[in-house]
């Protein structure tokens, strides 16, 4: 087996467009991360731009209800309701304020950490009860309430997550640095988790049908499949041979690009936090790492199950032209059933062959990896089965 893997690589790194690839690859990857780096600056501007919106309409607002209370012959049950609305808006007026004050100091940059951290959750928390209680007038950041709920409350968690991680610290100096400029700040850590919601996996598709077409495709198509008909090596190892080399290739290629990626913008900017909590679902906070490294666990069960269905596919037809197209037309399947049904049911990329696409949402609404996991791996198994059992009856003569 050993010895396959080995010719199977040589046959791969013979033609140079392979090793131009991997080295494009990387410079995909870094394009990647810089173009992240000034969503760190849109983010402050985007920040900026709502916090000043809202303190300019909780103040009309402050300013209308203040006029209505000063009048007479108000009933003391619609006095005493006013009253709470006023209350409402003067705290979101001063919270607002306060915020925007903070990220206005010095050209968009963050003053004290601390004082940002327990204002933003004062702020939520008042918003949040406005929302509940009904009251309009409230500028949203999200396209709905649950949703606009929901991201709050997120981010209190992630506030109240960071207070307690660097409690300590803060006893000892209330001014230390503990937040990122924006969730977008292109560190070490989260150039390696950002790189997971931009299309990374719709790119690597690309690099495992192009590895894909020199381990099988090309052979079958050129003629040189007849080998297998001679060789001392029986059709099941070649076939698995085959699937491992694919696998572990692609596999390479992404972390080289990847511990790239990390290495130089951990030297540009900085290494960043393994333990910010980069991720707030259910009522839970994942830290950096720990969600980077699921993200990592389904992209390997992905290119595993990727090569896999590739090479089945390709056992039908000795036609490079058509297994390409046979892919597109399963991909596009994926896509077309993930956008008519994602919106409605979010669950949706918990099945297996949308899942292996959607990876990151798939972690984000089932952070208990375990099930998906399980079925992953089932689903892996079984197109190992059937692409070996399809290769091993394969009439090549015919």
């Amino acid at each position: 087996m050993l010895n396959l893997i080995k010719i199977e690589y040589f046959k791969i790194f013979k033609h140079k467009k392979n090793t131009a690839l991997i080295i494009s690859c990387i410079f995909f990857f870094l394009f990647i991360g810089f173009s992240n780096q000034q969503k760190d600056q849109n983010y402050v501007n985007k920040k900026t731009s709502y916090l000043k919106n809202e303190v300019r309409e909780a103040s009309s607002i402050l300013d209308s209800l203040e006029h209505i209370l000063k009048q007479s012959g108000m009933k003391s049950a619609e006095r005493k309701n006013l009253k709470k609305q006023y209350d409402f808006w003067d705290k979101e007026t001063e919270y607002s304020q306060l915020l925007l004050s903070f990220y206005t100091v010095k050209g968009n940059s963050y003053a004290s950490d601390k004082i940002i951290t327990d204002y933003t959750i004062k702020r939520n928390l008042n918003f949040i009860e406005g929302l509940e209680q009904g009251y309009t007038g409230m500028v949203f950041q999200y396209s709905n309430k649950d949703e606009e709920i929901k991201e709050l409350k997120n981010e209190i968690l992630i506030m109240q997550s960071l207070l307690q991680t660097n409690k300590e610290k803060l006893d000892a100096d209330p001014d230390i640095s503990f937040l990122y400029s924006s969730p977008y700040e292109m560190n070490g850590w989260n150039y390696l988790t950002i790189l997971f919601d931009n299309g990374m996996l719709i790119y690597l598709i690309f690099i495992i049908l192009l590895i894909m077409i020199d381990l099988y495709a090309a052979e079958m198509e050129c003629g040189s499949y007849k080998m297998y008909m001679t060789c001392p090596y029986s059709r099941k190892k070649i076939i698995f041979a085959k699937m491992i080399t694919g696998s572990s290739l692609s596999i390479f290629i992404i972390m080289i690009c990847m511990m790239t990626g990390f290495s130089i913008f951990s030297i540009q900017t900085d290494v960043g936090n393994s333990l910010y909590p980069y991720i707030a679902g259910n009522g839970t906070i994942e830290p950096c790492y720990i969600h980077f490294l699921k993200l990592i666990l389904f992209l390997v069960c992905s290119v595993v199950f990727m090569n896999i269905v590739f090479i089945y596919i390709a056992t039908f037809t000795s036609s490079i032209s058509s297994v390409i197209t046979a892919i597109a037309c399963y991909f596009l399947c994926i896509f077309f059933i993930y956008n008519l049904f994602s919106i409605s049911s979010p669950w949706i990329v918990q099945l297996p062959f949308i899942g292996f696409l959607y990876i990151s949402e798939l972690i984000k609404v089932q952070p208990n990896i375990l099930p998906p996991l399980l079925i992953n791996i089932a689903v892996i198994v079984l197109t190992t089965l059937l692409c070996s059992k399809r290769f091993i009856n394969l009439d090549l003569k015919n």
